[in-house]
């Protein structure tokens, strides 16, 4: 039997159980978000993606910018045992058409400020089924609240360390981009190897990343690197970072 091991549990729920759920997780667009917020959002999202049928391992593709949103949807979905494909959301329809195609996800996730990439994006994926917006319902979209409102069983699936946990897009300068493999276990691995004995980075780190969190060290530095310890993640959008460190306090 394998030990169970789901990397959202361990970056969000530990810390509620060890009674930190008070802690600032995110500050974003001026709003402050605790873990016990965030956990709930996960939950929320996990419980939207069983509703509309994701199964384990299955892929759903992110088209999504740096926010709450992306949080709750790229953690919600490992939760089920689901795999997250973030990509990067200022791509042209037509490319990111052909990246969700070879994710063969049938669910996608955009943020409502890149839904005119939609019609290239479903033209080159013709096996998308339900696109989810962080905005309103409509013109055959569901929108966040009525996607995070649809269920209630967020729980956590029973998976483990070797578990297919997200996969990210490589960056393209030698060929077609294409996506890599990687388990539950990579987020603790890259956490204790760098966020821990490199970044020495404590629960009283803010962190805030110029590199967004579709790519790798972005995504560290933004979501998995601050949240292994219990510390705080400054979220905005791409186009209006300005200089960051690495983590500040």
């Amino acid at each position: 039997m394998h030990e169970h091991f789901n990397v959202s549990e361990w970056l969000v729920d530990r810390h509620v159980d060890a009674g930190n759920g008070d802690r600032i997780a995110i500050r974003s667009g001026g709003e402050s978000f605790t873990y016990a917020d965030v956990l709930h959002r996960v939950e929320a999202a996990a419980a939207g993606l069983r509703v509309l049928g994701v199964r384990c391992e299955e892929r759903v593709a992110m088209v999504m910018l740096d926010s709450v949103e992306f949080v709750a949807m790229f953690l919600g979905a490992m939760r089920i045992g689901a795999v997250p494909v973030p990509m990067n959301p200022l791509l042209p329809g037509r490319d990111l058409g052909v990246i969700v195609a070879d994710s063969r996800a049938r669910v996608v996730a955009i943020s409502a400020a890149r839904e005119q990439s939609l019609t290239e994006l479903r033209d080159g994926a013709s096996q998308v089924e339900t696109v989810i917006t962080s905005g309103a319902s409509g013109d055959g979209q569901l929108g966040w609240a009525d996607f995070v409102g649809a269920g209630s069983d967020g729980s956590v699936a029973d998976t483990w360390a070797e578990s297919p946990g997200f996969w990210l897009c490589t960056s393209g300068s030698t060929g077609q981009p294409k996506l890599a493999m990687h388990r539950h276990a990579d987020i603790p691995a890259t956490c204790e190897t760098y966020a821990d004995q490199v970044l020495g980075i404590t629960a009283d780190d803010i962190c805030f990343s110029v590199g967004p969190m579709f790519h790798a060290y972005g995504l560290g530095n933004s979501l998995t690197f601050p949240f292994s310890v219990g510390a705080t993640a400054v979220l905005g959008h791409l186009g209006h970072r300005r200089r960051s460190s690495l983590p500040t306090s």
